[in-house]
């Protein structure tokens, strides 16, 4: 299954025309086994593996949908944004609700602290949707996407370690083995997706990877970092 190049592009890009994409969903299944074989089952870490995969379907659609026409360019904004919008609502009850998450964010390098209450579910939203979609165009050069990924989710890594080890924040661990599952995959990826690329990740990678940065910045209080 080919992907359809943007005519508004680099021409050198037109040579890409027909490479096989939506390879984020080995991504999704790599990282996902990986967690379920090595990770504790906190419902934190749960929560997170459950809207890293729904943002993936959201790509998963736009993917299939740009095969079907032949053309770049698929679900419009509106539709991805009240996608993310849905997905944000239901990730920020089941945290802030169910979870117990604080809604006072931290700005780093200081220790100042603000509660914002039911301000922070559009702050959820608006983390969410800014990195997801920040990622999503990102995704344009080979092994730009895979290789930003598995820098942000190692330094996620060793922050949820941390916060483990020396905070005593229980679900850490657990997100802490989420985010190396992440790394590994998009490494792996990294193999077929360097220039130049055999697959691409399409947004059924993009926007999941993007997914899953946000939400386990928001589960390790880390959103303005």
């Amino acid at each position: 299954m080919g992907q359809k190049i943007r005519i508004d592009g680099p021409k050198t890009h037109m040579v890409k025309s027909g490479t096989p994409t939506m390879g984020g969903v080995v991504v999704i299944i790599a990282s996902s086994t990986a967690f379920l074989l090595f990770g504790h089952y906190s419902k934190e870490a749960l929560v997170a593996l459950f809207a890293y995969i729904l943002c993936g379907l959201v790509g998963l659609g736009d993917d299939i949908i740009s095969i079907r026409r032949e053309r770049a360019l698929c679900l419009r904004a509106r539709t991805k944004l009240i996608s993310q919008l849905v997905i944000s609502v239901i990730f920020g009850y089941l945290a802030v609700e169910v979870l117990g998450l604080s809604t006072a964010i931290s700005v780093p390098l200081t220790n100042l602290s603000l509660d914002l209450g039911f301000l922070y579910y559009p702050f959820i939203f608006l983390v969410l949707a800014a990195t997801t979609n920040a990622l999503n165009l990102t995704d344009g050069l080979d092994g730009l996407a895979a290789g930003s990924t598995a820098l942000i989710m190692g330094i996620f890594m060793i922050i949820a370690f941390q916060q483990w080890r020396h905070m005593e924040v229980s679900y850490a661990q657990d997100i802490a083995i989420l985010s190396a599952a992440v790394v590994g995959a998009s490494t792996g990826f990294l193999w077929f997706n360097s220039a130049p690329a055999n697959i691409f990740m399409g947004d059924t990678g993009s926007l999941s990877l993007g997914g899953i940065i946000a939400v386990t910045a928001i589960l390790l209080k880390i959103e303005l970092l």
